[in-house]
């Protein structure tokens, strides 16, 4: 029997919020008020105000006191930072393929996107 558990909604708050920056429903410096955020994904007060605190303390909004929330631009430093990183594992991934003989369908792979 498998009896999976809704996740918490915070957290399901927290995964549509940043899924609508991510794709650019919301885009830089927007305001991400309670009730835009009620009126488009029907999300109540107290999971907003969680899923906002998730969302600054992990950089993708920033608040200004008096003033709301808004969506945190992606910087130049960000974008270098995100290279950097990329420098480091995918060359770890491209050798683990390689040595352990692993083989994929490019095609397939681009269909799944």
């Amino acid at each position: 029997m498998n009896l999976s558990v809704p996740a918490p909604l915070k957290i399901q708050a927290y995964n549509i919020i940043k899924e609508a920056i991510i794709s650019g429903i919301f885009r830089d410096h927007d305001p991400i008020t309670e009730k835009l955020v009620q009126e488009k994904f029907n999300i109540s007060r107290t999971p907003f105000r969680e899923a906002l605190q998730i969302l600054e303390s992990e950089g993708w909004v920033y608040s200004i006191q008096y003033k709301g929330t808004y969506v945190k631009p992606i910087t130049l430093e960000d974008l270098h930072e995100l290279f950097e990183l990329r420098l480091i594992v995918e060359p770890g991934i491209l050798e683990y393929v390689i040595d352990h003989n692993i083989k994929f369908n490019a095609v397939y792979l681009a269909s799944k996107k």
